[in-house]
């Protein structure tokens, strides 16, 4: 208990923050009031290690189905700049049955049925866990995910559907099992919040407050989101009670600065353990920063070892996107790259989902 409470204290000591206007490392043409909060990101760490004996050890190996394969592996000849993607479309075409049985997967989800423990590997890309806690006999559990191919939207979006309608729809997305839960907390961290009812892309802490009380019987504990701008009376002015009593919200910028205190990560770091389930969205249209917070996410596996699900729109070059929604401003990196981000982040046992 004194290892225990000295960690406690050290980490309590670790944050020093001291709130001062400074320059945002945003993509926008006008300085932000940002915070000199810093943290001691090495003894966090170290608390989450003593917190996690003892615990049980979860074993995590991603297969991905053979066309995302086929994705990953080409799409630097894949991606082409242009609006039409036709070797993209071309390719999403060619594979419209298994499109079909991924968005009857989902479809059957979201009504409310279980995932089956039988599925298209051909269609679908799987995570198998090994469970081993102490005393019990170790668990195996296999679950479907969607497959990352196309350029990362609804498979329906331009390729298969020209008028953009499946653009901002999200009934592709293929959330775990209730078994994936566990009993730990439930947390929410949602970067690039808007409001509770709207957003530039739809409506994002309804939509997953619903979501995931339908299809995994959870109601989030703590629900922790930034937006910059506005006030806080009108971000929140839309949520329901029963959520605003577990929400905190920041109407200043999440960073990407390794050490800076509103780095999401930081927050995850401090307040979530191995044994809690953890649901973290990132969309916040400013490509420097985003990537900033994805690169720590993918180069710190103990970080990554406490997102159980990630939700993740890239805004990257080179996506037909840029001619629907994001423009041709500068971007961080091409599809080739942002396909491989989401791989390396699945192989590293997070369920990570391209979001609109």
């Amino acid at each position: 208990m004194k290892s225990m409470a000295l960690a406690l204290a050290t980490l309590s000591a670790a944050l020093l923050c001291e709130a001062v206007a400074s320059p945002h490392r945003a993509l926008k043409p006008h300085g932000v009031i940002a915070s000199a909060c810093k943290v001691d990101v090495p003894t966090m760490h170290s608390f989450q290690t003593l917190l996690s004996r003892g615990r049980c050890d979860a074993q995590v190996v991603y297969t991905p189905a053979p066309w995302e394969i086929d994705f990953v592996t080409n799409m630097p000849r894949i991606q082409d700049g242009t609006q039409e993607w036709a070797a993209g479309c071309a390719k999403m075409r060619s594979h419209r049955s298994l499109i079909d049985e991924w968005l009857r997967l989902v479809k059957g989800q979201y009504r409310g049925a279980a995932l089956p423990s039988s599925f298209d590997k051909e269609a679908m890309s799987y995570f198998t866990t090994t469970t081993t806690c102490p005393g019990e006999p170790p668990r195996v559990e296999v679950e479907p995910i969607e497959p990352l191919v196309g350029f990362l939207r609804h498979p329906m979006t331009w390729c298969i559907d020209h008028s953009w309608e499946y653009m901002l729809r999200k009934e592709y997305l293929l959330l775990g099992s209730p078994a994936s839960v566990g009993s730990g907390r439930k947390f929410f961290f949602d970067v690039g919040a808007s409001t509770f009812l709207h957003g530039a892309g739809g409506a994002s802490q309804s939509w997953f407050a619903k979501i995931y009380e339908t299809v995994l019987n959870v109601n989030f504990d703590r629900i922790i989101a930034w937006e910059y701008g506005g006030s806080q009376v009108d971000r929140l002015s839309e949520t329901p009670f029963e959520y605003l009593v577990n929400t905190s919200y920041f109407v200043i910028p999440a960073s990407g600065e390794l050490d800076a205190c509103h780095n999401p990560l930081n927050f995850i770091r401090k307040l979530c353990h191995k044994d809690d389930y953890v649901v973290f969205k990132l969309d916040i249209d400013t490509p420097g920063i985003e990537s900033a917070i994805v690169d720590q996410l993918v180069n710190d596996p103990r970080v990554a070892g406490l997102v159980d699900e990630f939700f993740y729109e890239d805004h990257a070059a080179k996506n037909p996107m840029e001619y629907h929604g994001w423009g041709r401003q500068p971007k961080d990196h091409d599809m080739a790259k942002s396909i491989q981000i989401f791989s390396k982040l699945r192989a590293l046992g997070v369920r990570a989902h391209s979001w609109v």
